[in-house]
């Protein structure tokens, strides 16, 4: 089904507004096309093909004769569903792929061909989204986009040099959606713009994985296990020592009058000697306030 997808991307980086003929509905994409009817990003009722043309030989105009319609010139008999067309809906699909992205102040056209989507954090870096569409961005286009310092431009079909001097990530739809024949789906796109794979601690065996890589074994209910589950409950984000203190000690039982950071320190020191990657997983604030459990490895760091 993905190549239905690139087929239905490419639809709509050809032309604003986008439309799917007849023609395309009784082709190999069907499919794919009712079911982004039943999304609504497609309209259900049709509209008239303004170009007509015979899918046969792709030359003549059908024309009525009767009930029915033929090729003028081929002859060809015509079917009614090839004079109509459907249009998509491109707001609807932008705030579907939004949401599904977890961006934050919703969906505003720029000018044109470009969409602002929202903001996106993936650990204390914020990056502003953008869609793009094929074409020649206005000044005022331009100039939104370049005003970011991280900024993620999005498009549909996967393009060289979408805006000259665009320093942030460029991704394809096709590296964020997955079409299936009952379903389309989007992907993790922290995953996609960092590589790796997803970072996972097992409760119940105390394993540390990397997507497909297991790292090693931390023993369950130690002191260690504790700490890197009060991490994985609040992944990808930054937990105060004394918060990871406070859970490791009510946890295991333990009582330890040792600062916390140092509490901290040796816990992760005692970790690494099970789990030697671990300095790759856990970073700490610039102030050293805090721990973070990184939800995804990148790809800078594979063995």
């Amino acid at each position: 089904m993905q190549s239905s997808l690139e087929f239905i991307l490419g639809l709509l980086e050809r032309h604003f507004p986008a439309f799917a003929s007849g023609e395309d509905f009784a082709g190999a994409h069907g499919q794919a096309l009712r079911l982004w009817q039943r999304r609504g990003f497609l309209s259900r009722q049709p509209e008239s093909n303004p170009v007509r043309s015979c899918p046969h030989c792709r030359e003549g105009v059908p024309y009525r004769l009767g009930g029915r319609f033929v090729c003028a010139v081929c002859q060809s008999p015509v079917d009614h569903q090839c004079l109509h067309r459907w249009r998509f809906n491109l707001d609807a699909f932008l705030s579907w792929l939004a949401q599904g992205l977890k961006l934050k102040a919703g969906v505003r056209q720029v000018d044109e061909y470009l969409w602002q989507l929202g903001s996106l954090w993936h650990g204390d870096l914020r990056y502003e989204c953008f869609f793009c569409l094929g074409g020649m961005l206005s000044q005022q286009g331009r100039q939104r986009l370049l005003a970011y310092r991280n900024a993620l431009l999005l498009s549909g079909l996967p393009t060289a040099a979408p805006v000259d001097a665009f320093p942030g990530h460029c991704l394809s739809l096709l590296e964020i959606l997955d079409q299936e024949k009952r379903s389309l789906k989007v992907t993790d796109l922290a995953r996609v713009m960092h590589g790796g794979g997803a970072v996972r601690f097992d409760d119940e065996s105390g394993a540390f994985w990397a997507g497909d890589q297991l790292l090693g074994h931390i023993p369950v209910d130690s002191t260690e296990y504790h700490l890197l589950s009060c991490l994985s409950q609040r992944i990808d984000e930054f937990v105060p020592y004394a918060d990871i203190k406070h859970f490791v000690l009510h946890n295991s039982g333990s009582r330890d009058t040792t600062e916390e950071a140092t509490f901290c320190q040796r816990l992760k020191s005692r970790i690494k000697k099970r789990v030697p990657r671990i300095d790759d997983f856990i970073a700490t604030t610039n102030k050293g306030r805090g721990y973070q459990l990184r939800a995804h490895m990148e790809k800078t760091r594979e063995a």
